[in-house]
């Protein structure tokens, strides 16, 4: 789909939770804690921050798509908050049952199954390392790419997401979406 000049319609927010196969529990919930989030839920966070520059290549999937980016539709800086929409990641932590991520970069133009790969990828990471997502809304946050090419570089770098999906995924794909990022500055 061409670029309408409206970059709300190239927006696609993700959300997703995480939920323990044996209790049917939300692992992201967590009463207890003064934000409602678990842990797991921060560590998941602090992995899907850790990899957003390269996760952009897979969500954002097209020159086009970053012509929303920073605009009021999507975000241009690394930050989460609860129930904020200005933010890259917006928490939403009602009750047990209603505590899930909104991936707010996302484009329409997207692979749902490439994006749930990249973000499990991400949010294992974060688990597995320990990962601490940073302070809430911060303002003092890395950008996020501004540019596909800049995405690509970030993708092609990261070491999780290529074990993820494999080397010669990773290859291809960098490959074809270089020739049409050459193709749209012809």
């Amino acid at each position: 789909m061409p670029y309408s000049g409206n970059p709300n319609v190239l927006s696609a927010h993700y959300n997703h939770s995480l939920w323990l196969k044996n209790s049917a529990e939300n692992a992201f919930y967590d009463p207890n804690s003064k934000d409602a989030l678990s842990d797991i839920a921060h560590y998941w966070l602090g992995g899907l921050l850790k990899h957003t520059k390269a996760l952009m290549a897979i969500m954002t999937p097209s020159v086009n798509c970053f012509r929303r980016i920073g605009t009021k539709y999507a975000p241009d800086k690394n930050t989460w908050g609860i129930d904020n929409r200005s933010v890259n990641i917006r928490a939403k932590n009602y009750d047990s049952s209603n505590t899930y991520f909104e991936h707010r970069a996302p484009s329409t133009m997207c692979n749902p199954y490439l994006v749930i790969a990249a973000v499990i990828a991400a949010g294992i990471d974060g688990i597995e390392n320990k990962i601490q997502s940073p302070i809430e809304e911060d303002e003092n946050a890395e950008d996020i790419p501004r540019s596909f090419e800049e995405a690509l570089d970030y993708f092609k770098k990261d070491a999780v997401l290529t074990e993820a999906f494999g080397k010669e995924f990773v290859d291809w794909f960098v490959q074809i979406k270089e020739c049409e990022i050459s193709r749209v500055k012809e």
